[in-house]
């Protein structure tokens, strides 16, 4: 689907796949693949994330490191989305 610009899934509630892939894929020592699930989220129109776990987010997909994806899911632990 396409709206303002960008892609994404046309699956509504889409980005709840996103933490456990993510989190899988960074237990199989795969940031590549982490990375990729994380973006899934970022589209404008999914769900809002905190400031502070958008800013992760980001870290985590422009620079994918271990470090980087884990406090992105540490966040979102906190948070309660994964």
């Amino acid at each position: 689907i396409e709206q303002r610009g960008s892609r994404g899934a046309n699956v509504e509630f889409g980005w709840l796949a996103a933490w456990p892939l993510a989190a899988a894929a960074v237990e199989q020592g795969d940031p590549a693949t982490a990375a990729r699930h994380l973006a899934l989220i970022t589209t404008p129109w999914e769900r809002p994330m905190s400031p502070e776990l958008e800013s992760a987010v980001s870290a985590a997909v422009s620079d994918p490191t271990m470090a980087t994806l884990n406090e992105a899911l540490a966040l979102a632990r906190r948070e309660r989305l994964r």
